[in-house]
């Protein structure tokens, strides 16, 4: 959780970030390990793109991220109401240099890079997403 608090305070300075609700739920029956750099990488990215493609007429736009971890698994959900994704385009978003749009300020390279690390690190990653209304992303250790 720590790690997920330094990131947002690394974003501040952003114009409109602080515009942003962010909720962090927490629920932990023990202690989730993994490789620091990676994990920060993870979570910077998943931070980064629901500020990115916030629906900026919604106000407030939110992101809810909720860790639960019990004696089997950890689940971490980065759950909002940004603009979502078209369900044609769901299974392309963690493709090598795929761009929603033309007008992306990114490389390409960042959902693709998450899914590595995450099955690098053993877990699986989700996605739900309704275009207009938003994206949940689930990560499982």
């Amino acid at each position: 959780a720590h790690i997920i608090k330094e990131i947002i305070l690394s974003f501040e300075n952003i114009e409109g970030f602080k515009d942003m609700k962010i909720d962090i739920r927490i629920q932990q029956e023990k202690d989730f390990y993994g490789d620091e750099k990676m994990l920060y990488s993870v979570f910077q990215n998943m931070i980064e793109n629901a500020f990115k493609y916030r629906d900026t007429n919604k106000n407030p736009s939110t992101l809810d991220i909720s860790i639960v971890s019990d004696k089997q698994k950890t689940k971490i959900e980065f759950k909002d109401n940004g603009l979502g994704i078209d369900g044609e385009l769901k299974d392309k978003v963690f493709d090598m240099f795929f761009k929603a749009n033309e007008q992306s300020s990114g490389t390409g390279l960042g959902l693709y890079l998450v899914k590595l690390s995450i099955q690098k690190m053993g877990g699986h990653l989700y996605l739900q997403s309704t275009k207009g209304e938003g994206s949940v992303f689930t990560i499982v250790f």
